[in-house]
């Protein structure tokens, strides 16, 4: 969905994995043979490197292992053991 202000001003957003939760994406990233030691999210980098102490950084690091997911069997969740994110939900 292109929001109308990115119209307004003739911006096309391509946001290819919006729709993916985090699991889909690291399933993908796996898939594509991603190098994940590589791939950072962070809400506050510094000079191009991860600040280390946004929620980002502080959840992101740990969730890209894939030893530390849990899937809960009477809800199909998906959370990661170390920083307790969610990350997938059923449908």
């Amino acid at each position: 969905a292109q929001s109308s202000m990115a119209a307004a001003f003739g911006v096309r957003v391509v946001a290819p994995l919006i729709d993916h939760d985090r699991a889909e994406v690291l399933d993908l990233a796996r898939e594509l043979h991603v190098d994940l030691a590589l791939a950072w999210s962070c809400y506050q980098p510094d000079n191009g490197r991860p600040c280390g102490a946004c929620d980002s950084c502080l959840q992101g690091s740990c969730c890209l292992d894939a030893e530390n997911h849990r899937t809960d069997p009477s809800t199909g969740e998906v959370d990661c053991v170390s920083c307790g994110a969610l990350l997938s939900v059923p449908l």
